[in-house]
Order: structure tokens, then sequence, then C-alpha cells
């Protein structure tokens, strides 16, 4: 039988915990594999003239992209580590840690063969805030290609 898997997206706060959760036993009941994706973002300083969505980094300067990156890189690993101590044994997950804009490395993970299931969370924000800043799990719902289950 081919590998399925199911994929949540993380960025560590309690509405992706809430989805994990989900994701959880949703992989258990099918005996699917839960892929976990987290997705750095770019470091600021880059050249992002040349990426899809570079419009999401502005181009400032905090750190040497080296030092942000290794920053960055040093926290997602340090809350997945956190995040798998606290599964099951027997449960099967594959950790990816991506860098990019969360929307397109979550689609472009999403449209792979293999997954059959997105488990997303979803922010709460004030009223017409949405139009200032999209919801990613609602970009993810409008513009994948497979079935997404967002998680309130």
């Amino acid at each position: 039988m081919e590998n399925r898997y199911i994929l949540c997206p993380t960025d560590f706060s309690e509405s992706s915990a809430h989805a994990l959760q989900h994701a959880l036993k949703l992989s258990e009941l099918y005996r699917q594999t839960l892929r976990l994706l987290h997705v750095i973002s770019r470091p600021y300083g880059d050249d992002i003239t040349t990426e899809p969505h570079h419009e999401d980094n502005f181009g400032i300067i905090v750190a040497s992209p080296e030092e942000q990156q290794a920053h960055l890189t040093a926290y997602a690993t340090e809350k997945v580590r956190n995040l798998l101590a606290g599964l099951p044994a027997q449960q099967r997950v594959e950790i990816q840690i991506n860098q990019g804009n969360p929307v397109s490395q979550i689609l472009a993970e999403a449209a792979k063969e293999d997954v059959d299931l997105v488990v997303i969370g979803c922010h709460h924000h004030a009223p017409f805030s949405h139009w200032l800043h999209p919801d990613v799990a609602q970009q993810v719902v409008n513009k994948a290609r497979c079935p997404v289950l967002v998680v309130k």
C-alpha cells in the first residue's frame, strides 16, 4: 500500500497546536503518516526581488542574513523538538522545515501526490483586519487542490 500523508503546517501558535491534535487523531484513524511542516521566513536583507511573494519582506536589515537564518533555524528546531516530545511514541511523523513564504510553501507541499489532506489552524482576527493581513489558512483553502480542514 502506498504511503499517504496528512500535512499539518505549524507556526507554533495555540491554533496550530489545536490543529495538530486533530491531525494526530486523523492520522491514527486512517493509519497515515503525519507530515509536520514549519516555514521559516526569509531573513531580512536577503535578495527579495527575485523570489515570488517578495513583498512579504521589505528588505529591512536586522542582522546579517546568515545570523538571522541561523537564529530562525535554531528556534524552529527547538520548537519542533518540544512538539515531538509530546507525541505518542508509535505516531509516524515526518518533520519538514522549509524557508520562504508560508502560503507558497504550504501549497507546494500540499500539491504533492502523496498528500491526502491539509489540517491547518486559523487565527482569530479582528473584523476587517483580514484585508490588511490575509489569513494563511484562508489563502490555503482558496488555492489548495487537495481537501483542507481548518481547525478553529
